[in-house]
């Protein structure tokens, strides 16, 4: 997130540990050169165009992707046949407060000099053949630093799918001191950061 010296969020559910999974392999390879131990460097690390975590909640999967048309990334949700959306239930790390903004239906996360907006998610059923219905679906809140998701009508016998995506997102910075002071954006939706680094 933007921010003065920058923050962190943290999406958290429960105490499970789960183990994640690349989805679509990428042909090129990522160096992570960080620190001065060449000991914990990571070199020719794989590239997934996703990564799938199974079972967030009983009979619910999780996606994470680059979201489509220039934004940051952006996650999915999967529902098993018969699967309770509503046992799904993330808590929020590090923001100061969380919000429902009534007239677009996102969900509003405020940290110091900072905010953050998902998109209103959307969801469908897929039937046997991959046709999709569509369903009403929303952000619920579920106290001062945890939200969930609601259905309101839905064949629970069908696999579901909930996306909500990020408006927009960036990183930047490295592990040492990075001080921005100005942020520009252009016409195209480049953004320029001017500081010192």
């Amino acid at each position: 997130l933007a921010g003065d010296h920058g923050r962190a969020l943290r999406f958290s559910h429960g105490t499970a540990t789960t183990t994640a999974r690349g989805v679509a392999p990428q042909p090129w390879r990522c160096n992570f050169l960080f620190g001065p131990d060449p000991t914990r460097w990571v070199r020719s690390a794989r590239a997934f165009a996703s990564v799938r975590i199974d079972d967030v909640a009983p009979g619910i999967d999780l996606g994470v992707r680059e979201a489509r048309d220039g934004e940051a990334f952006a996650y999915d949700l999967v529902l098993d046949a018969n699967a309770d959306a509503s046992a799904l239930e993330f808590t929020v790390g590090g923001a100061s407060r969380i919000a429902l903004d009534d007239a677009s239906g996102e969900l509003v996360i405020e940290a110091p000099g900072s905010t953050l907006r998902q998109s209103a998610p959307i969801a469908w059923s897929l039937d046997a053949s991959g046709a999709r219905t569509p369903l009403a679906c929303r952000f619920e809140l579920r106290g001062a630093d945890r939200f969930g998701f609601r259905i309101d009508r839905s064949d629970s016998a069908a696999l579901r799918v909930i996306a909500p995506d990020l408006r927009w997102a960036t990183c930047v910075g490295g592990t040492s001191q990075d001080d921005g002071f100005a942020l520009g954006v252009a016409q195209n939706g480049d953004a320029f950061v001017a500081g010192s680094t």
